[in-house]
């Protein structure tokens, strides 16, 4: 099991309004990945945390638990990732103009027990790429010895979204909600989905993807019409 750290952490028990769910389609996805390998005249790529979007596009990590990923997590023989951890950033204001920021280190929440998110070919050569990189081998996938920064990934996420010319790209958390839309138009089933993304509960994912998985059912019936009669 990993380890567990917590911090004073308080809860939000306010109701928010569902936020659009911004995903991106099959032209945007082949741009984005694209944009991501963009480089400079003399060769040196213009995102540096390329790899870790990409990965993320294929894992559908939130971006905190992208951040607090060790390469102790990754099982390369099993082809999985365990998800154990989340970093969230926290700012303390003690005057007008100098802040200072902390990392918590928590068990994802919304388990019991770990989360296992199996590895696509894709997500898995990414992986064995950065890990051959890797100078600490045992350290954070983003940040070596420290975890991976939230401001990072976020940044770098809208440069590619900018490179590739994607509007209304919304924030890094697009990536997620794009992951689970290819899942299910693959027709995969929304329990194995909500267990992959780690939601509390499978009527979440539900309410959350619910157009996409209208349309999955009206395709899935339209079948029907091609039974030889």
């Amino acid at each position: 099991m990993c380890q567990v750290l917590l911090y004073n952490i308080k809860l939000d028990t306010k109701q928010h309004p569902p936020k659009e769910t911004r995903f991106l389609d099959d032209n945007e996805i082949k741009a984005f990945v694209e944009a991501s390998d963009a480089r400079y005249a003399n060769g040196v790529p213009k995102i540096k945390v390329r790899k870790l979007s990409l990965l993320d596009l294929n894992t559908g990590l939130r971006v905190g638990e992208l951040c607090a990923l060790k390469w102790t997590d990754v099982d390369f023989e099993r082809k999985r990732l365990t998800v154990c951890r989340n970093v969230t950033d926290t700012y303390n204001y003690t005057n007008s103009t100098k802040q200072s920021r902390k990392i918590h280190l928590v068990q994802d929440s919304t388990k019991s027990r770990d989360r296992v998110v199996p590895l696509n070919k894709t997500a898995f050569a990414l992986l064995q790429e950065m890990y051959d990189e890797a100078e600490d081998k045992s350290g954070y996938i983003a940040g070596g010895s420290e975890p991976g920064n939230i401001n990072t990934m976020i940044k770098s996420y809208k440069r590619v979204c900018d490179i590739a010319g994607i509007e209304n790209p919304h924030g890094f958390h697009t990536l997620r909600h794009t992951f689970a839309s290819r899942l299910f138009r693959k027709g995969v089933d929304v329990k194995v989905v909500s267990s992959i993304l780690g939601h509390s509960d499978t009527g979440f994912t539900y309410n959350t993807y619910i157009h996409l998985i209208e349309e999955q059912a009206q395709t899935a019936v339209g079948l029907l019409d091609d039974v030889d009669e």
